[in-house]
């Protein structure tokens, strides 16, 4: 068992600085977006940029694509304006979608770590080498919070136009943890009550 835990702590700690790192990522991306596909849009307009000179790119970079597939595309796309512009709200939405799936995964492996680090009796705000504390009682209602917000965030940018979808999965996983929190308030009671009698 000790060394399930030391796996899953080693695991869930190395998940979470990717997390965070691609946290970074998304607020660069969201904010580099805005005058990258601004800019694009501009040259789109003015006649810079167009359906032929994408091709040639593509066809550069090995991609088989003719000038009027890629038309075709941006026409029946959502991502795409009728007159061929980019949507810019569409990327924004997206990203901002993805900024909060990842920084709500990033606290709930933070959460998985100091939890079973806790257990172990080895944080400083540890009540010894037990699964019923008060903290580790608040960090697993904390994870069904992280995951029901970060699933709101969602399901709210999906109907103003993300392309990020709603996963339901997320909802009853949250459920799931709040559930167990009550559990372990109940066995911490227990707890508490053992060791006053003791």
């Amino acid at each position: 068992m000790k060394g399930v835990n030391k796996f899953t702590m080693i695991a869930s700690k190395i998940i979470e600085v990717f997390l965070w790192v691609g946290t970074v990522c998304l607020i660069i991306g969201i904010i580099g977006s805005c005058f990258v596909v601004t800019k694009l849009n501009s040259a789109i307009k003015s006649g810079e940029f167009t359906f032929a000179l994408a091709h040639d790119e593509f066809q550069k970079a090995g991609i088989d694509i003719s000038a009027e597939e890629l038309a075709k595309y941006a026409q029946e796309s959502e991502w795409f304006n009728a007159d061929g512009t980019i949507k810019v709200s569409r990327i924004i939405l997206t990203l901002i979608g993805a900024l909060a799936e990842c920084a709500a995964f990033a606290l709930v492996f933070r959460n998985i770590y100091l939890i079973i680090k806790t257990s172990e009796g080895k944080t400083v705000f540890s009540h010894g080498a037990t699964p019923f504390q008060e903290d580790i009682t608040r960090m697993i209602r904390e994870i069904g919070i992280f995951l029901f917000v970060m699933s709101g965030i969602v399901l709210a940018l999906s109907w103003f136009g993300s392309a990020i979808e709603f996963n339901l999965l997320y909802v009853f996983i949250g459920l799931l943890m709040l559930s167990l929190s009550n559990m372990f308030r109940y066995g911490e009671e227990l707890q508490q009550e053992s060791d006053e009698t003791i």
